[in-house]
């Protein structure tokens, strides 16, 4: 892989790790539903141009894909990353990677080997040790959140697979268009104050809005893809191994959150097993996209 390749993998996963930081001062500023809801109409109008490519057989698909990956996922995903620091949040969010594995194993009827078996294992006692400690008593709910939000990214992924080879700029963008109304929905039942944010927050709540949908979803993905598509799967994707350690790095020294010994090992366990998942893995796995954040 050339230098420069090797350095934009690098760069995608560095700003997908200091996006996590970016969702917790933002759902500390907005109602996590309401700014994922902000969120992706920011997304919807950067993107416009190429929604207006998408092909006609592709609305009623990604329309679906919208309510798993858009509504479902991300109202998980905020709501649990809004009750643990950011470092956790990374770390938890990785068990996606091995449900992707456990789910593909059984829908494209692959048999996991036991170096997939076991990192599979690994990567889930590295999140048991980061939340299974006596300070999580009271964070169980947020927990509960990422793991589900985790399950619905890889069931999102795989049906995504299902669906072939589309501009990963057109699915943003139409996931965007369609989720923001169900958002919003699902925010004013919810959240029903949720508006009043907008008139009190700060401007590093906005810029951490921008960064979300212009830094995380519009270039880290485009980077991303176009890396996917000059290089075999095995050489990409386990530079998103970086995105928790990057996470787990950036809570420390921007927001406080220090780097206690058990989110070191949990960290350095689920790595270990990621590793051991994705590194010349040739599966049902090869077409997922990284966990966006």
């Amino acid at each position: 892989m050339p230098i420069l390749d090797i350095f934009l993998c690098t760069l995608a996963s560095f700003l997908w790790g200091i996006n996590y930081i970016a969702i917790k001062i933002g759902v500390a500023a907005f109602s996590p539903i309401f700014a994922m809801f902000l969120r992706f109409i920011i997304v919807a109008i950067l993107l416009i141009p190429w929604i207006k490519k998408t092909p006609k057989q592709h609305w009623w698909p990604l329309f679906k894909l919208a309510f798993i990956m858009g509504t479902v996922y991300f109202s998980f995903f905020f709501m649990g990353t809004a009750g643990v620091t950011a470092g956790e949040a990374s770390i938890v969010m990785q068990l996606q990677v091995p449900i992707a594995a456990m789910i593909s194993a059984f829908i494209f009827k692959e048999k996991l080997s036991f170096k997939v078996f076991t990192g599979i294992t690994i990567a889930m006692l590295g999140v048991i040790v980061t939340i299974g400690t006596p300070d999580h008593a009271g964070s169980i709910k947020p927990i509960i959140y990422l793991l589900l939000a985790a399950l619905f990214w890889a069931i999102g992924n795989i049906y995504a697979k299902r669906l072939g080879k589309i501009d990963p700029l057109i699915m943003n963008g139409v996931i965007a268009l369609f989720a923001a109304p169900q958002l919003l929905v699902l925010s004013l039942i919810m959240e029903p104050n949720a508006f009043h944010s907008l008139w009190h927050s700060s401007w590093q709540a906005y810029a951490s809005l921008l960064y979300m949908a212009l830094i995380s979803t519009v270039v880290c993905y485009s980077i991303w893809f176009r890396m996917l598509q000059k290089h075999a799967v095995s050489k990409v994707m386990p530079f998103g191994l970086l995105v928790p350690i990057v996470a787990v790095i950036s809570a420390d020294y921007l927001t406080g959150d220090a780097i206690t010994l058990h989110v070191f090992v949990g960290c350095t366990l689920c790595v270990a097993g990621l590793a051991l998942v994705l590194i010349k893995r040739r599966s049902g796995l090869q077409n997922l996209a990284p966990e966006e954040s």
